[in-house]
């Protein structure tokens, strides 16, 4: 299966997904690729919290596409 894309993005971080949102918010027909080898999303401010005892580590873990919009996704 070939895609082709006005945009690569490299990178499905915080970084990766806010340049596409941004991208799309100037021009939304444009088609943009996300290039993110990982599955899941660690939200690594909560650790601290783990460690505390206060927070599940459970919780800190979600799956990438759950998080990644539509548009982006596809």
């Amino acid at each position: 299966m070939t895609h082709h894309f006005n945009i690569l993005i490299i990178g499905g971080g915080n970084a990766g997904l806010s340049v596409a949102s941004q991208l799309l918010l100037k021009n939304s027909s444009l088609s943009i690729g996300i290039v993110e080898p990982s599955e899941k999303h660690y939200y690594q401010p909560a650790w601290t919290l783990v460690g505390a005892g206060e927070f599940d580590i459970r919780d800190t873990e979600k799956t990438k596409k759950t998080l990644f919009p539509t548009v982006v996704y596809g």
